[in-house]
């Protein structure tokens, strides 16, 4: 199947039906299913990175300009002479994730490495355990800093000096690109929430202008 990379944490955004458009430099007459991998790096907590995550139907490519950017949720207007492309993305299938090394533009990848979940067939339980079975042991988490050797003596000042440190190192983090949400698995109603997509976690906050890849 053609398949392409994409950063974290849009491909995650892919995934959860939240993200409709794939912005691109460059055109393609390419229509049909498109398998979604998540680059390498860089690595954003609670997603997968470097792993095929889902295949798309390409239904669409539409050169952006001044009078329909709103309509296809780009950010802002293109600047002349600048020529963007947004690629309709419909019909998310999720398959078992499985690593993959990405590459620039299109590539090819064996169909026998795609399984696709069986959506439909799977009630909430169901969901939530392929979920968990698939998906969670691949999330990227940032490791916890190292604690203190057992035994060393630590005073009430150096332990407010590492507590400010902490926290000084937790608003740093918070600085950089916000985690994306985890697959929401099956607490939703509707059709596309019921997808083994989450397991209680909140939706990504409001992105800023998405990254386009030439």
């Amino acid at each position: 199947m053609k398949a392409i990379s994409i950063q974290q944490p849009w491909a995650h955004e892919i995934l959860l039906e939240q993200k409709r458009y794939e912005y691109r430099t460059w055109s393609t007459e390419h229509r049909g299913d498109l398998l979604i991998c998540s680059s390498a790096n860089p690595k954003i907590e609670n997603t997968i990175p470097g792993h095929a995550l889902c295949v798309v139907n390409v239904t669409d490519v539409i050169q952006i300009t001044k009078s329909n950017y709103r309509e296809l949720e780009y950010d802002w207007a293109p600047a002349r002479g600048e020529k963007l492309y947004a690629w309709k993305l419909e019909n998310v299938r999720l398959v078992e994730p499985f690593p993959v090394k990405g590459k620039l533009n299109f590539y090819y990848v064996d169909d026998e490495l795609i399984r696709y979940a069986p959506e439909d067939e799977m009630d909430e339980e169901a969901s939530l355990a392929w979920y968990r079975k698939y998906f969670e042991p691949h999330l990227y988490h940032r490791k916890k800093k190292e604690t203190p050797p057992t035994g060393e003596k630590t005073d009430g000042k150096a332990k407010r000096t590492a507590r400010k440190t902490a926290s000084a190192g937790t608003k740093t983090a918070s600085a950089k690109p916000k985690a994306a949400a985890k697959p929401k698995a099956a607490a939703a109603k509707s059709k596309a929430a019921a997808k083994p997509k989450a397991a209680a976690a909140k939706a990504p906050a409001k992105r800023s202008r998405t990254k386009t890849d030439s």
